[in-house]
């Protein structure tokens, strides 16, 4: 009896173990923070407070996966914090005001994190992206 329950064990742990493969929610199990954050004005330079900002992951096959959509505060100012981000990656921040005065713009960027602890923490990666956004008029 004392083989079988070893038995059990021992393909108990190894199942456990061939799970946990080392990938994490971004694929390779490291992990760092990353912010994206900026101003939203129009061409004189007034802030714009009614729009939102979706940031975006852009992956190597150009498949688009939401990550986040902020509201944009009365001074014009946003800011998206993530933890869990792994690796250098290409995001799209798409600002859309939520009124029809103004047109929609988007920009994409890459953020890489830097600063790591030299274990799976690979530090942090912060952008600034600040939009001016056209009239419709």
């Amino acid at each position: 009896m004392k083989i079988y329950h070893k038995q059990i064990l021992f393909f108990s742990v190894l199942m456990v173990l061939l799970s946990c493969n080392g990938k994490g929610k971004w694929g390779n199990g490291a992990y760092a923070d990353f912010k994206i954050y900026g101003n939203i004005t129009d061409s004189s330079n007034v802030a714009i407070s009614n729009a939102k900002v979706s940031i975006y992951q852009v992956d190597s096959q150009k498949n688009i996966t939401l990550i986040e959509t902020v509201d944009v505060d009365e001074t014009g100012y946003y800011s998206c914090v993530k933890h869990n981000y792994s690796g250098e990656r290409t995001m799209r921040i798409v600002c859309k005001p939520t009124d029809n005065n103004f047109l929609s713009d988007s920009i994409d960027i890459v953020i890489k994190p830097t600063g790591g602890d030299g274990s799976w923490y690979e530090g942090t990666a912060a952008s600034a992206c600040d939009f001016k956004l056209k009239s419709k008029n």
